[in-house]
Protein backbone atom coordinates (compact mmCIF):
# COMPACT_ATOMS: atom_id res chain seq x y z
CA UNK A 1 0.00 0.00 0.00
CA UNK A 2 1.36 3.40 -0.89
CA UNK A 3 1.29 6.43 1.36
CA UNK A 4 -1.59 8.78 0.68
CA UNK A 5 -0.81 12.48 0.92
CA UNK A 6 1.63 13.99 3.34
CA UNK A 7 1.59 13.51 7.08
CA UNK A 8 -0.12 16.44 8.79
CA UNK A 9 2.04 19.16 10.32
CA UNK A 10 1.46 19.32 14.07
CA UNK A 11 1.38 22.48 16.12
CA UNK A 12 3.85 23.49 18.83
CA UNK A 13 2.46 20.89 21.24
CA UNK A 14 2.65 18.20 18.56
CA UNK A 15 -1.11 17.79 18.22
CA UNK A 16 -3.82 18.48 15.68
CA UNK A 17 -7.59 18.64 16.20
CA UNK A 18 -10.30 17.99 13.61
CA UNK A 19 -14.07 17.61 13.54
CA UNK A 20 -16.77 15.97 11.45
CA UNK A 21 -20.28 17.27 12.10
CA UNK A 22 -23.72 16.04 11.07
CA UNK A 23 -25.81 19.08 11.99
CA UNK A 24 -29.05 17.47 10.78
CA UNK A 25 -28.59 14.23 12.75
CA UNK A 26 -27.06 16.27 15.61
CA UNK A 27 -24.00 14.08 16.05
CA UNK A 28 -20.36 14.12 15.09
CA UNK A 29 -16.83 13.16 16.02
CA UNK A 30 -13.69 14.96 17.08
CA UNK A 31 -10.15 13.66 16.68
CA UNK A 32 -6.97 14.66 18.45
CA UNK A 33 -3.95 13.48 16.47
CA UNK A 34 -0.38 13.16 17.73
CA UNK A 35 1.59 12.15 14.60
CA UNK A 36 4.83 11.67 16.56
CA UNK A 37 3.01 9.85 19.35
CA UNK A 38 2.13 11.11 22.79
CA UNK A 39 1.79 9.81 26.31
CA UNK A 40 -1.83 9.78 27.40
CA UNK A 41 -3.82 9.35 30.56
CA UNK A 42 -7.36 8.17 31.19
CA UNK A 43 -10.10 8.21 33.80
CA UNK A 44 -13.18 6.13 32.95
CA UNK A 45 -16.34 7.40 34.64
CA UNK A 46 -19.87 6.07 34.74
CA UNK A 47 -21.39 2.63 34.85
CA UNK A 48 -21.49 1.88 31.13
CA UNK A 49 -18.26 3.10 29.52
CA UNK A 50 -18.23 3.05 25.74
CA UNK A 51 -14.56 2.87 24.79
CA UNK A 52 -12.06 1.28 22.43
CA UNK A 53 -8.32 0.64 22.95
CA UNK A 54 -8.25 2.42 26.31
CA UNK A 55 -6.14 -0.33 27.87
CA UNK A 56 -3.14 1.23 26.10
CA UNK A 57 -3.25 4.05 28.67
CA UNK A 58 -2.34 1.70 31.51
CA UNK A 59 1.37 1.83 32.43
CA UNK A 60 1.66 -1.97 32.17
CA UNK A 61 0.32 -2.09 28.60
CA UNK A 62 1.59 -1.19 25.17
CA UNK A 63 4.77 -1.55 23.20
CA UNK A 64 5.96 1.85 24.40
CA UNK A 65 4.04 2.62 27.59
CA UNK A 66 0.95 4.67 26.83
CA UNK A 67 2.11 5.71 23.33
CA UNK A 68 -0.92 7.06 21.46
CA UNK A 69 -1.20 8.49 17.93
CA UNK A 70 -4.83 9.58 18.17
CA UNK A 71 -7.91 9.90 20.32
CA UNK A 72 -11.47 9.89 18.98
CA UNK A 73 -14.54 11.27 20.72
CA UNK A 74 -17.63 10.18 18.80
CA UNK A 75 -21.35 10.68 19.17
CA UNK A 76 -23.68 7.82 18.39
CA UNK A 77 -22.88 5.81 21.52
CA UNK A 78 -21.38 2.40 20.71
CA UNK A 79 -22.26 2.80 17.01
CA UNK A 80 -20.02 5.87 16.75
CA UNK A 81 -16.93 3.88 17.72
CA UNK A 82 -16.78 2.91 14.02
CA UNK A 83 -15.28 6.37 13.42
CA UNK A 84 -12.09 5.03 14.99
CA UNK A 85 -11.66 2.63 12.05
CA UNK A 86 -11.40 5.57 9.67
CA UNK A 87 -8.85 7.32 11.89
CA UNK A 88 -6.68 4.19 12.10
CA UNK A 89 -6.74 3.71 8.32
CA UNK A 90 -6.10 7.41 7.64
CA UNK A 91 -3.05 7.52 9.94
CA UNK A 92 -1.66 4.21 8.68
CA UNK A 93 -1.93 5.33 5.04
CA UNK A 94 0.30 8.28 5.95
CA UNK A 95 2.91 6.19 7.75
CA UNK A 96 1.86 7.36 11.21
CA UNK A 97 1.99 4.58 13.78
CA UNK A 98 4.17 1.75 14.97
CA UNK A 99 6.25 0.28 12.17
CA UNK A 100 5.92 -3.46 12.82
CA UNK A 101 7.70 -4.70 9.73
CA UNK A 102 4.37 -5.94 8.39
CA UNK A 103 2.20 -2.84 8.63
CA UNK A 104 2.08 0.63 10.09
CA UNK A 105 -0.18 0.27 13.14
CA UNK A 106 -1.44 3.49 14.72
CA UNK A 107 -2.52 3.38 18.35
CA UNK A 108 -5.88 5.13 18.51
CA UNK A 109 -8.18 5.17 21.54
CA UNK A 110 -11.85 6.15 21.37
CA UNK A 111 -14.84 6.97 23.52
CA UNK A 112 -18.45 6.97 22.38
CA UNK A 113 -20.78 9.68 23.67
CA UNK A 114 -24.45 8.97 24.20
CA UNK A 115 -26.22 11.59 22.08
CA UNK A 116 -28.99 9.37 20.72
CA UNK A 117 -31.71 11.30 22.57
CA UNK A 118 -30.65 14.73 21.26
CA UNK A 119 -30.90 14.11 17.53
CA UNK A 120 -31.62 11.33 15.07
CA UNK A 121 -30.98 8.10 17.04
CA UNK A 122 -30.01 6.37 13.79
CA UNK A 123 -27.39 8.94 12.77
CA UNK A 124 -23.90 8.26 14.03
CA UNK A 125 -20.32 8.75 12.88
CA UNK A 126 -18.77 5.97 10.79
CA UNK A 127 -15.30 5.24 9.38
CA UNK A 128 -15.74 7.88 6.67
CA UNK A 129 -16.59 10.45 9.35
CA UNK A 130 -13.42 9.58 11.27
CA UNK A 131 -11.30 9.97 8.13
CA UNK A 132 -13.00 13.29 7.32
CA UNK A 133 -12.22 14.58 10.82
CA UNK A 134 -8.56 13.63 10.27
CA UNK A 135 -8.47 15.42 6.93
CA UNK A 136 -9.88 18.52 8.64
CA UNK A 137 -7.37 18.38 11.53
CA UNK A 138 -5.18 21.39 12.11
CA UNK A 139 -2.95 22.85 14.79
CA UNK A 140 -4.56 26.26 15.15
CA UNK A 141 -7.88 27.92 14.47
CA UNK A 142 -9.82 24.85 15.56
CA UNK A 143 -13.60 25.29 15.55
CA UNK A 144 -15.26 25.38 18.95
CA UNK A 145 -18.84 25.05 20.14
CA UNK A 146 -21.51 22.72 18.73
CA UNK A 147 -19.22 20.94 16.25
CA UNK A 148 -17.81 17.42 16.05
CA UNK A 149 -18.45 15.41 19.19
CA UNK A 150 -19.98 18.54 20.74
CA UNK A 151 -22.75 18.71 18.15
Amino acid sequence: MSRVGRPPRPGPLGTLVGHWTDSIGRTGCTVVLAPAGAVGGLAVRGGAPCTRETEIFKPTRGVDPRLVHGVVLAGGSVFGLAACDGVVRWLSARGIGLQTGHACVPIVAAAGLYDLASGDPHAWPDAAAGAAACAAARAAGVDEGPVGAGC
